[in-house]
């Protein structure tokens, strides 16, 4: 009974997608045949202090599958070889400053793992929240991370030996932080109001409270990276709704100069030891597109390298609906357009615009993208859901994970 009125809501807003411009909606049709490879996403790349490896982190898009790539990965950025140091979800890798140990979280539990061997640590827990971007300091005697709910986050550093916290600043959220190179400040991502939404920025703080932003007033940016000399912060940075290119600047936001193509998903920076270049995982849901890159970029002449690779999108099939293996990834080629997955575990991805998502019968990833999206997961299957900017409305089920970003969410 509970489940009727979110079906005669979503039906209302299929019968409104359908109206909307006075045309039916576009069918979508372009769609990847990567194999189980498609489920995955590389992301949160750090480049370690001697600069003979870059960290990063393998998920599965699809919440309660077990795929034994999914865990925290080093990969040559020299050579593009890889090896896997955990095979259990993580996120945020961090190295400290002689290189011999990497933080990283998982949910509520912020872990240390000494990188030449041995079991993860379990450094500190915090039940019931969530623990997001640690940073060493430049001493390598305390970790910067962002804790917090919902409804609020804070930016705080615990001692090495996980004993001793104290808070940096009252209000931030989990979308990178990073000390300088002196230890005397630190960059983070803080939520403000914009005109129709909050939308993150860069703050700069020193140890006494005293913050700057970044970034002009209205535009998006998040995910500070310091370059080790102290003079640039690199972050990722929206100057519209299409994507999030890598910028670089002064700390104090001036000489701004902003890399990577339009239309993607250039995000978490990191800089190598001699500050040359930057690794960030980058992903574009459009034809010839790709999900969950690690990248390299040289910040002198523009020049872009893929280190780590799943799935590309760049042939049109009819898509072949039912096949539950995750080989359907469909995505937007428009600006109003309806996906439909049908039956089997699919992926879907929204464009530019006012998109409608819907995941039919499986396991399903949907990713509204940017514009105000509607998506339709409420199908009894654990589905996982993201949306992007814009104001976006979902209809899920209980057991679906949906993505922080998500402004309306009914569920049955």
């Amino acid at each position: 009974m509970v489940a009727r009125p979110l079906a005669v809501a979503a039906l209302a807003v299929l019968a409104a997608a359908a109206a909307r411009g006075g045309t039916a909606p576009v069918r979508a049709t372009w769609v990847a045949r990567c194999g189980s490879r498609a489920a995955l996403e590389d992301a949160y790349p750090a480049w370690s202090p001697d600069g003979r490896n870059v960290a990063y982190t393998t998920s599965s898009l699809v919440s309660g599958r077990r795929d034994g790539r999914v865990g925290l990965w080093l990969v040559d950025p020299a050579t593009a070889r890889r090896r896997q140091l955990v095979a259990s979800p993580a996120e945020w890798p961090a190295w400290s400053p002689n290189g011999k140990l990497l933080a990283y979280t998982q949910r509520d539990r912020l872990f240390v793992l000494r990188v030449s061997g041995g079991r993860p640590r379990v450094l500190l827990r915090r039940r019931g929240e969530e623990l997001a971007a640690p940073a060493w300091s430049p001493d390598g005697g305390s970790i910067a991370f962002v804790r917090g709910k919902r409804a609020g986050f804070r930016l705080v550093a615990v001692d090495a030996s996980g004993k001793r916290e104290r808070v940096l600043a009252q209000k931030a959220y989990p979308l990178g932080a990073s000390w300088s190179p002196d230890g005397r400040q630190v960059a983070f991502t803080r939520l403000v109001q914009g005109a129709d939404r909050r939308i993150p920025e860069v703050v700069v703080s020193d140890l006494a409270g005293h913050e700057h932003v970044v970034n002009d007033s209205g535009l998006v940016a998040f995910d500070p990276a310091w370059s080790p000399d102290g003079s640039r912060l690199a972050y990722s940075y929206k100057g519209d709704a299409s994507g999030a290119a890598i910028a670089v600047s002064r700390p104090d936001g001036s000489g701004l100069r902003v890399y990577t193509r339009p239309f993607a998903a250039n995000e978490r920076p990191s800089w190598s030891p001699d500050g040359s270049r930057l690794a960030y995982s980058s992903s574009a849901s459009f034809q010839g597109g790709y999900l969950g890159e690690i990248r390299t970029l040289d910040t002198v002449s523009g020049r872009v390298r893929r280190l780590t690779f799943h799935c590309r999108w760049a042939t049109q099939y009819p898509a072949d609906w039912g096949v539950s293996d995750f080989r359907d990834v469909v995505f937007d080629v428009g600006r109003r357009n309806e996906l439909d997955g049908g039956r089997g575990d699919d992926l879907l991805f929204g464009g530019p615009g006012a998109d409608l998502l819907d995941g039919g019968p499986g396991r399903d990833y949907l990713d509204g993208g940017p514009g105000p999206d509607t998506i339709l997961a409420a199908d009894g299957a654990r589905d996982t859901i993201r949306c992007g900017p814009g104001r976006d409305r979902v209809f899920a089920d209980r057991v679906d994970t949906v993505s922080r970003d998500c402004e309306i969410v009914s569920r049955t």
